[in-house]
């Protein structure tokens, strides 16, 4: 009785996640409908640099040509990629979208980790429909890359507790809390920045 009990909640949780999972889709589809002139600005210079670093300038500023540090690299190298393939504002529309719905899914397997399968089903929820999350979909900015990042990062030292002498674990961590640095280092002032002392022995 208690297995088919566990089936029988397996099934509902999976429906329920398929299902959030498709209206996360269906809303950032929304967004960049609605949002799409956005993809074809740059106002904070992502792609301005991604075209200087395709063309092997490096890291500049096309308006002076100069080498400029203003932007954390991670986004303008990712854009660069995009940009090499012959990609346009649909392929950067298509990537940002891949990373919103990966984003709910990883919340809803961080919510599990941390409490229970309903928990992370109502956190996932809440994600697929954040206002600001569908805004920045369609806007060639940081922050869906940054958030993908952040909830990789957050359930990999969620993992590592549970094996905290776990090497293989802990440069995961490492190398997810560099990543998400990269794009946004406004990351380092956080408790992540002690993830070893705190979450991994």
């Amino acid at each position: 009785m208690e297995k088919v009990d566990c089936v029988r909640r397996f099934g509902s949780n999976c429906f329920l996640l398929t299902l959030i999972l498709g209206l996360a889709t269906l809303a950032r589809v929304a967004a960049l409908v609605v949002w799409q002139d956005d993809l074809q600005r740059d106002p904070d210079g992502y792609l301005d640099v991604a075209h200087g670093l395709v063309a092997g300038d490096g890291f500049v500023n096309s308006t002076t040509n100069q080498p400029t540090a203003a932007r954390p690299p991670l986004y303008p190298v990712l854009l660069s990629i995009v940009v090499r393939l012959g990609g346009g504002p649909t392929s950067l529309g298509v990537l940002q979208l891949v990373l919103g719905v990966a984003t709910v899914w990883l919340v809803y397997l961080l919510g599990k980790q941390l409490g229970t399968s309903r928990m992370g089903l109502v956190a996932a929820g809440v994600v697929a429909v954040y206002p600001l999350l569908l805004k920045y979909t369609a806007a060639v900015m940081t922050e869906t890359l940054f958030v993908f990042l952040t909830a990789c990062l957050l359930l990999s030292i969620a993992r590592c507790a549970e094996s905290p002498k776990d090497r293989r674990r802990q440069a995961f961590v490492g190398t997810m809390f560099g990543l998400t640095a990269l794009c946004r280092p406004t990351i380092w002032p956080s408790k992540c920045s002690g993830w070893r002392s705190s979450w991994c022995g």
